[in-house]
């Protein structure tokens, strides 16, 4: 299990990291791209932290959806308040954190399931071969989906926007890290008073059987989850490449051919 830790914790951190380079050099005509794309991945991405404030009763402050004339590069937002001394409210910042990714996640898994693309792998390791073999299997669905027809590809090209803005901002990871923490601290805690309850007290099989429990759930939330950041992401690259940075590049060629031609023009007649 810790593999699979390590993995759903490297993955989006390296994915956030790529993408929020790549954006911080993007041309004004790849923003522009981005913008448009975001019209239809920017509410997704801030439905998943109303959603997850609404779950974990977090105060939403104010709601903005999609508000592309921010300066700030930001396409939307939720603004809630939370009670550090509630372990529910800091469960839901934590789950803030990755909102994004789990709602983005679970619609390109029904869309893939609904599509017959793809199912929950038998095995799930978290090792590097095993993520690069799952990478290529969301690549081979969406080459798939691409070939099938004007409505497979159609419903492609939105699972690719919403993957693209599914990605976490580094605000949310902050939000994400300080929930963890104070979760951390509440389990240490925790577990500290139930080492000297059991020193005191035989709980028997009962607390192991619990123990199997959680244990259980852990394991499948992990699989579950790395399973969805792989597609994920992989989603994210094939949608930015295709649908921000190429067509920015196009764009911006195309207008240098433009205004130079436009400058040979304008020094053609003054000759």
């Amino acid at each position: 299990m810790l593999q699979m830790f390590l993995s759903l914790l490297l993955i989006p951190t390296a994915a956030i990291t790529v993408w929020h380079l790549a954006l911080s050099r993007i041309s004004r005509f790849t923003w522009r791209a981005y913008q448009i794309t975001g019209a239809i991945g920017a509410p997704v991405h801030e439905l998943s932290h109303l959603l997850a404030c609404i779950a974990f009763r977090l105060q939403v402050q104010r709601v903005a959806l999609y508000t592309p004339g921010r300066t700030d590069g930001c396409l939307g937002y939720v603004v809630f308040t939370a009670n550090p001394r509630s372990i529910f409210n800091n469960a839901g910042m934590a789950v803030q954190g990755v909102a994004p990714l789990i709602g983005g996640a679970t619609i390109v898994h029904y869309v893939l399931k609904g599509q017959g693309l793809v199912s929950v792998p038998s095995e799930i390791s978290g090792d590097p071969g095993w993520i690069v073999d799952e990478a290529v299997r969301t690549l081979n669905a969406t080459v798939v989906m691409a070939a099938s027809g004007g409505v497979g590809f159609t419903v492609l090209l939105g699972i690719l926007v919403i993957a693209m803005h599914s990605i976490p901002s580094w605000a949310d990871v902050r939000v994400g890290l300080k929930g963890s923490l104070m979760l951390g601290v509440t389990a240490i805690f925790a577990g500290a008073a139930s080492e000297i309850a059991a020193s005191y007290v035989s709980f028997g099989s009962s607390v192991q059987s619990l123990g199997l429990l959680i244990t259980y759930w852990i394991r499948v939330t992990l699989e579950m989850g790395l399973t969805g950041a792989v597609r994920l992401v992989t989603l994210a690259m094939i949608g930015g490449l295709g649908l921000v940075v190429v067509p920015g590049i196009l764009f911006e060629g195309v207008a240098g051919v433009i205004n130079s031609l436009k400058r040979r023009h304008i020094t053609s007649i003054d000759e």
